[in-house]
């Protein structure tokens, strides 16, 4: 069972599960995404918006304009209009509903070579405290997860390298846990303020990085 495997899992013992594919960068997609949803459930409650790539790694001067708008429009795009048809269906059901939009600790931090992905992240998390803004006197609450290092499929490749003195490894030793997080970390702290228990918690960034940003370990 690979990283995928333990992630995917434990939903499909879920005794109601509905899957729905989407292009996040496409308007009509995303409000397709809440009419199915509304079809099939009734309501729309909750909503994590956590679709994201992360571009190719390089010099801002060694990027093409496209590979920049490609990581804009699904990390930040999608967001925006995931959100957008999110709190549509949150008003029609009188002002009530969570969202949970996930950003990342390079929003705070920063990484070389990475610009058009720490821009996107850095604008989710702008877009996330004025929107709750907007609705902080109703029960709709926007709140953002900003995840450090974390084992995915998208980072398993450089992660799971364990070439001595490679990338992977070296990063691994810089992280003051010494481990990358887990998805179902993230899913944990997401479910956590997507909650009625986070009531009064709205425009907030819960970063979750064991440690990154808070300085480095020997």
């Amino acid at each position: 069972m690979n990283h995928q495997d333990r992630w995917f899992t434990p939903f499909f013992r879920l005794q109601y599960v509905s899957l729905l594919t989407a292009y996040v960068s496409k308007a009509v997609d995303c409000q397709r995404m809440v009419e199915k949803t509304v079809e099939k459930w009734g309501r729309l409650d909750y909503a994590v918006n956590d679709a994201g790539i992360s571009g190719r790694f390089a010099p801002f001067d060694q990027l093409k304009i496209e590979e920049f708008d490609k990581v804009m429009n699904v990390d930040f795009q999608g967001t925006m209009l995931s959100l957008h048809a999110e709190i549509q269906q949150f008003v029609k059901q009188g002002k009530v509903g969570s969202v949970v939009n996930i950003s990342s600790n390079g929003a705070m931090l920063a990484t070389d070579t990475m610009s058009p992905y720490i821009t996107a992240k850095t604008v989710v998390i702008g877009l996330t405290k004025s929107v709750a803004l907007d609705y902080a006197d109703t029960k709709i609450r926007v709140n953002s997860v900003a995840p450090g290092t974390v084992h995915t499929a998208m980072t398993a490749p450089v992660f799971d390298d364990q070439t001595p003195g490679s990338f992977g490894q070296q990063l691994k030793k810089m992280l003051p846990a010494k481990r990358y997080g887990e998805p179902q970390e993230i899913g944990q702290a997401a479910y956590f303020l997507a909650s009625d228990n986070t009531s009064y918690i709205n425009g907030a960034v819960l970063v979750a990085d064991a440690c990154g940003p808070v300085g480095t370990k020997g």
